[in-house]
């Protein structure tokens, strides 16, 4: 996201933090989990449409979609 204010910021932060508690495995080590394996459970819609909930934009703001997580690539695997 580009150009988005304090205020949003900080609602996207706490709405991140609700997500991970509704859907990380309780059985998890430690009671620890991985964001990025949460949302690939649910799905970066899912994600995205939970963290933006609610959220008054500053009209100059961008939100990039699709939202995609880089990680690894292995050559030769599809």
């Amino acid at each position: 996201m580009k150009w988005a204010d304090a205020d949003s910021v900080i609602n996207i932060i706490s709405h991140v933090y609700a997500y991970a508690q509704k859907y990380m495995d309780p059985e998890a080590p430690g009671g620890k989990e991985h964001l990025g394996y949460i949302v690939n459970w649910t799905g970066t819609e899912a994600f995205l449409l939970r963290i933006m909930k609610d959220l008054s934009l500053p009209p100059k703001a961008e939100v990039c979609k699709p939202l995609y997580w880089d990680g690894i690539r292995y050559l030769g695997l599809k």
